[in-house]
């Protein structure tokens, strides 16, 4: 409490600098914005933004969670998995142009029942995200919201588990065609190891991906009962794999793993 009410009193330095210096290190420092908009949307000062503290060697790590929330993206669980995963790249791309490299993470997502909210949290992953969680279900919220967050969040955790995503960036130029209406997210270590997230899609059409040259294992599972769909080996010459879609499901996860 003395840190805060110090730092309160203090004219010259912030809040993160001057608990830095009290700590000594030994705490990593971050925040969340309270608005989703780089302008600030009235809501806060100009530069109290996703994007902005991103880039400020002031901390350790930011909370994008309003940056990329429904509310951004009028609610549509699609546009948010997808629009907001680009943004998520670009705030990484801005971090490694500054030299600001730091996790981003998801502290709390409002599409947070059956209704989009496995594709939403599989998207925090696939787009490149450090951490992600459900907000607390509202009073409004029957108890099996909460059931249905705990089994969707076990789920994604145990596939994270076999998923070496610290050496993986989000490479979302792989995706060379869709079937019209679908989206694709995709976090890959690019000459090893690819993830997948393919929204929408009919049975029986085709994903285009770009892999290097070699054998690879692709399978394909549904992320909300984490069955295996499909599995088999793939051949690239460098070019463009087409891959048959299976399942007649609107959300898939592809693990493509280089066999040699």
């Amino acid at each position: 409490a003395k840190i805060f009410y110090n730092a309160l009193l203090m004219t010259g330095l912030g809040l993160a600098g001057y608990i830095r210096e009290a700590v000594n290190g030994i705490i990593m420092i971050g925040e969340m914005p309270s608005t989703n908009r780089v302008d600030g949307g009235g809501e806060c000062e100009y530069d109290f933004n996703p994007l902005t503290l991103s880039t400020d060697p002031a901390y350790d790590y930011v909370d994008i969670a309003q940056g990329v929330s429904g509310h951004e993206f009028g609610g549509d669980p699609f546009r948010q998995a997808i629009e907001g995963s680009r943004r998520i790249l670009g705030y990484r791309n801005a971090m490694e142009k500054a030299g600001t490299s730091r996790p981003l993470i998801v502290s709390k997502d409002y599409t947070r029942g059956p209704d989009g909210g496995t594709i939403v949290l599989w998207s925090r992953f696939a787009g490149g995200a450090a951490s992600a969680r459900f907000h607390r279900p509202a009073g409004d919220h029957d108890p099996s919201v909460i059931d249905f967050q705990h089994e969707t969040a076990l789920r994604l955790a145990r596939f994270v588990a076999g998923v070496p995503f610290w050496q993986m960036y989000p490479l979302h130029d792989a995706v060379k065609s869709l079937p019209e209406g679908a989206g694709a997210n995709v976090l890959a270590d690019a000459d090893s190891h690819y993830v997948v997230q393919l929204i929408g899609g009919a049975e029986g059409k085709h994903l285009g991906l770009s892999l290097p040259n070699g054998t690879w294992s692709v399978t394909w599972s549904d992320p909300s009962t984490a069955e295996t769909l499909v599995r088999y080996e793939v051949t690239s010459d460098s070019g463009t794999v087409y891959l048959e879609i299976p399942g007649n499901l609107d959300h898939r996860i592809i693990q493509i793993i280089r066999v040699i």
